[in-house]
């Protein structure tokens, strides 16, 4: 099981990286736009007077703008729209959580 466990990590290691690079682009410039859309969600976050700690709703929400931002850069990945719907969906599970430990 370790062998195999090992084989995988080589693997990701050696092919990961230039997989990456052929679906979203350029990994400064991929990095860069989430890093802007994750500053305009958590800028949203502070403009609605919430606390600066993330709890789980927020994780999902910065996910999300993961996926947006790597729509912009790399190549058209179905699997970005796809990802991003599902951690929408997430999102409004933690959202309903938190609404109801909050009543």
């Amino acid at each position: 099981m370790l062998i195999r466990f090992a084989a995988v990590v080589v693997a990701c290691l050696l092919v990961g990286p230039a997989l990456a690079a052929t679906s979203h682009g350029d990994k400064v410039a991929n990095h860069s736009a989430i890093a802007a859309v994750w500053n305009g969600i958590l800028e949203a976050k502070r403009v609605a007077g919430l606390p600066p700690s993330l709890d789980g709703h927020d994780v999902a929400n910065l996910m999300e703008g993961l996926k947006i931002a790597c729509r912009y850069t790399g190549n058209f990945n179905e699997d970005d729209y796809m990802d991003g719907a599902g951690y929408a969906a997430v999102a409004l599970e933690c959202g309903k959580a938190l609404k109801a430990s909050s009543s």
